[in-house]
């Protein structure tokens, strides 16, 4: 696929790493696909395109939205309406939330805008697919727009949900949350090899304290390998993303960001 930027520039999609995370073919229609690349050294959700009827957006790493092509521009803490979907998102606690419901969509995604997503499905239904609704079930339906793997990008998934037997005593922590995912997602990502950064642990920390409220539940004591300063954890995440300008509560640009240099080449 071809795509325009927001910079003006022309550049190529391949697709290959795109897969149906959720849809469902019943009237109204609605699809949410993943995109996946190696970040950090791991497999991360890169950005989640959400189609709903005949409009569609896309949210990506750096808490980004693109809609029709432009940088869509909110502010943490302020639910803004993604326009002729229905769709309202907000920034709260270090994850974007897009609720599709007023638009008659049952669905909810949490994106950390860095690696990890969750969607929460209102109705289920036969006419429902995708590798997050049938992961419930034990299964993973490879519902991938191309299913081309090369041998320098290999976008296959298991269709069987495996334990990973590798030692990974980091992964430990994860043991007590409100089910097995999390452990299971920390397992996999260093499975055999390196074990997750600092920054990739937070990322699980705070997945497994948002998976457990949406369950009802609550997550004692720290996050791990995350920073006292919450701040730095939003423009670590602002950095790893396309270039943007801050839009957070509380931590003034000044302090975070060093001075542009105005005689820089």
């Amino acid at each position: 696929a071809v795509v325009s930027t927001q910079s003006g520039h022309y550049g190529r999609d391949d697709l290959k790493c795109y897969h149906v995370l959720a849809a469902s073919f019943a009237t109204p229609t609605w699809f949410i696909y993943g995109a996946y690349d190696n970040h950090d050294g791991k497999k991360s959700c890169r950005a989640m395109a959400i189609y709903v009827g005949s409009k569609a957006f896309e949210i990506s790493r750096g808490w980004l939205i693109n809609y029709n092509g432009q940088m869509y521009k909110y502010q943490e803490g302020t639910e803004v309406e993604i326009p002729e979907t229905g769709c309202v998102i907000s920034l709260n606690n270090l994850h974007l939330t897009v609720d599709c419901r007023p638009g008659g969509f049952p669905f909810v995604v949490h994106y950390d805008g860095y690696m990890l997503a969750h969607i929460e499905l209102f109705e289920r239904s036969t006419s429902q697919i995708g590798l997050c609704f049938q992961n419930s079930r034990g299964r993973r339906i490879n519902w991938q727009i191309q299913n081309q793997g090369t041998k320098g990008e290999d976008c296959t998934i298991s269709s069987v949900i495996s334990q990973c037997e590798e030692e990974a005593d980091h992964c430990l922590q994860f043991s007590n949350s409100c089910d097995g995912s999390l452990e299971r997602a920390c397992k996999e990502l260093s499975c055999g090899k390196v074990a997750p950064t600092k920054e990739q642990m937070c990322s699980l920390s705070h997945a497994r304290k948002r998976k457990c409220n949406l369950l009802g539940q609550n997550i004692p004591g720290p996050l791990s390998e995350c920073e006292d300063d919450v701040c730095l954890r939003k423009y670590f995440i602002l950095g790893a993303g396309c270039p943007q300008d801050p839009f957070f509560i509380g931590c003034p640009r000044e302090k975070y960001l060093a001075p542009e240099n105005d005689n820089a080449p």
